[in-house]
Order: structure tokens, then C-alpha cells, then sequence
């Protein structure tokens, strides 16, 4: 007897139930092919948009939908998660304060995901979703070692030149 493949966000149904084109049928064939986010095969199957599929995440879970591109990643948030949590957990922080941060995760309701990184940033996390394809096109797009080191140091005042050695 097979085992029945599950999504990576096996939760997303709850927010399409009642979706037209998104029933039985298409969830089957989706598990057939073995996706591994429904949330991704929804949008690419042209059934719905990210962001109306983002507005019902909102009107289910009450989690707004943020829809993320590199501009909006806060950098210096960046570095208080490493890159490795951020791939791990799918997410990416979009600003933070000395009290909080807010992240845009593929997985709002990853309360050990979020948990950990409120705990590791010692900041109240305030989630945020997108698809999993922004998420991780997005971190592919950001976590370039040499281009996000130019960016941070473009951004610090300092009275003199820099020189990068072996760079642009």
C-alpha cells in the first residue's frame, strides 16, 4: 500500500477550499506529479494569482500576503539570521526594530520555524507570507556573497575610500 504524497504546505488547502479549479481532481493530479507546494502549482497552473492566493491566506489564517522582491529585504535584518535559517525555515526579513522583525515566509504556520528565529533575533516575529517560488527566487536572487557584501558596504559612511581587493 502507497503512502499518500503530502505537500510541503499541505496547509494552503484549508485557504483554497471552495476555489474554483482547485478541487479534488487538481489537488490529486498535483499529488500524482508529486509537488511539492501546492501553493506553486496553483499559481503555475494559472488557477489563481500569487497575490489573490495571498489575500486568501489572509482571509483564512489572517496573515497578510507580502509580495516580496529583493528591494524589500531589510539587509541589515539579514544579518541576524543566517542565510542557512532563512533557506531552512523559507523566509526573509522585510524590516526590523530593536523589539521586533518582520519576516516573509512561505510557511506562516511554522510556529517551531518562527519560534526559533524570535528566539535567535531575541525580536517578536511578525509573519508575513508569499509563495514558495518568491521565497526562494528571491533568496537566490539576494544571497550572492559578493553583491550583498558590496551593498552593505555602500551603505556605511566612512570618511575614506574602500578598497575591495579581488572584487568589482
Amino acid at each position: 500500500m502507497s503512502k499518500e504524497w503530502h505537500f510541503k504546505d499541505e496547509w494552503i488547502l484549508k485557504a483554497s477550499t471552495g476555489t474554483p479549479g482547485i478541487d479534488p481532481l487538481f489537488v490529486g493530479q498535483m499529488r500524482a506529479q508529486k509537488k511539492d507546494y501546492l501553493a506553486d502549482a496553483i499559481v503555475e497552473a494559472g488557477k489563481i494569482s500569487a497575490e489573490n492566493l495571498g489575500k486568501m491566506v489572509e482571509e483564512t489564517f489572517h496573515i497578510k500576503y507580502f509580495p516580496l522582491t529583493t528591494e524589500n529585504v531589510d539587509k541589515f535584518a539579514v544579518n541576524l539570521i543566517q542565510e542557512k535559517n532563512c533557506r531552512k525555515y523559507q523566509l526573509l526579513p522585510v524590516g526590523a526594530t530593536d523589539t521586533e522583525m518582520r519576516v516573509v515566509t512561505a510557511n506562516p504556520l511554522d510556529m517551531d520555524a518562527l519560534g526559533y528565529i524570535e528566539a535567535l533575533t531575541a525580536r517578536r516575529i511578525i509573519p508575513f507570507y508569499a509563495t514558495p517560488g518568491m521565497v526562494e527566487t528571491c533568496q537566490e536572487r539576494f544571497f550572492r556573497g559578493d553583491e550583498i557584501v558590496f551593498d552593505l558596504l555602500s551603505q556605511v559612511e566612512v570618511p575614506e575610500e574602500i578598497i575591495l581587493i579581488g572584487g568589482r
